[in-house]
């Protein structure tokens, strides 16, 4: 039997410019076995806002494999920065709500490095 480790916890910190603060991070992650099962939903209130997950095949984490991923996909990185960048602008372009960072400044508790955007300026 699948074993599923649950928790909802509120957000209280900024990911994105279209997600506000006040949400709650619902966790679903499975005991992985030959599979992975990871599962990160957005919720505001009883409404699922995002739903994200991550499933993958177990496989040995060795020097040739790491060596293989570098050169099967040396661009990796630049790629999902582009198509975050490239959703981005399409959720701007359907308007949907934008966020600031510093707009609800009050509400983001226990942050280690606060965005300059964040701290109170003493001048």
């Amino acid at each position: 039997a699948d074993v599923v480790y649950q928790r909802r916890t509120p957000k209280g910190f900024y990911v994105s410019p279209f997600s506000p603060v006040d949400l709650a991070f619902d966790f679903s992650l499975r005991r992985p076995d030959e599979r992975l099962a990871i599962r990160i939903d957005d919720f505001a209130g009883v409404q699922r806002t995002l739903h994200s997950s991550l499933t993958g095949k177990r496989v040995a984490l060795t020097n040739a494999r790491l060596a293989w991923f570098l050169i099967k996909y040396p661009l990796v990185t630049l790629k999902v920065i582009g198509l975050i960048h490239w959703e981005a602008f399409r959720l701007w372009r359907k308007n949907v709500p934008f966020f600031r960072k510093n707009a609800d400044a009050d509400r983001q508790r226990d942050l280690y490095r606060p965005h300059t955007s964040l701290v109170e300026r003493t001048s």
